[in-house]
């Protein structure tokens, strides 16, 4: 089988900052000496930006083990985040950076579904490692062509991110949340890469800092009775 080739698009629904512009570039110029492929993909909603991107991905890729990077314009992504996901082993499908909530509390947005049938944030986790998880935001995510393969077996055509207005609810479901689920149904594991950082951008950068002064602040936030980290709604 031939080497996987990596694609990566960089989606722009938000502004983007000065901070960004200037870490984007670093990251193009590696993208560029490992001849990763672009795939360019024009302001829009970013549900849109996340399918056509994937679906001129499928177009491309020819390997199972290819794989699309998607990088959202609201992050300081490292010079070599494309570098580090790309080399990720092939069977983990869909692998993301860690990044934190934008607003309060600021959470670190991966997750894990704990008994009571809801996600959560982990309680316990540190950075440096790679944790499985149920569920990982899209800031910066490595997906293989195989895991679309096999969503598209099971029945799951395109569109695999899409916002979900639930009848009755008091939120809607975020397409990245969307889009592990199907992954869930079908039994592809997630994975959050806490040793690779992309600060989130809001009217400050948001990184581990923020997430651990805001601990110190309001420590009852973070674990329930029975130790399990904040809940997000899916």
């Amino acid at each position: 089988m031939t080497k996987p080739q990596i694609y990566w698009a960089y989606l722009m629904e938000r502004n983007i900052s000065g901070h960004a512009v200037d870490a984007v570039l670093d990251v193009a110029w590696a993208a560029a000496v490992k001849n990763y492929a672009r795939i360019s993909i024009p302001y829009m909603r970013t549900d849109m930006a996340r399918n056509r991107a994937v679906a001129s991905f499928l177009e491309l890729a020819g390997n199972p083990n290819d794989a699309i990077i998607m990088l959202d314009c609201d992050h300081i992504h490292p010079h070599d985040t494309l570098v580090r996901l790309a080399a990720q082993e092939p069977e983990r499908g869909v692998v993301g950076a860690l990044y934190f909530r934008r607003g309060e509390p600021y959470d670190p947005l991966f997750f894990v579904r704990l008994k009571d049938g809801k996600l959560h944030n982990p309680a316990e986790w540190d950075i440096g490692y790679l944790y499985e998880c149920d569920a990982v935001a899209t800031g910066a995510m490595l997906i293989r062509r195989w895991v679309f393969d096999k969503l598209i077996a099971a029945g799951y055509e395109y569109p695999w991110f899409q916002y979900a207005y639930l009848e009755g609810a008091d939120f809607s479901m975020t397409e990245d949340i969307f889009f592990a689920g199907l992954c869930e149904k079908n039994g592809i594991h997630h994975y959050c890469d806490t040793s690779l950082v992309t600060p989130h951008l809001g009217i400050q950068v948001i990184g581990p800092e923020t997430w651990d002064a805001y601990k110190l602040a309001d420590p009852k936030i973070l674990v329930d009775p029975e130790g399990a980290g904040l809940e997000v709604d899916a």
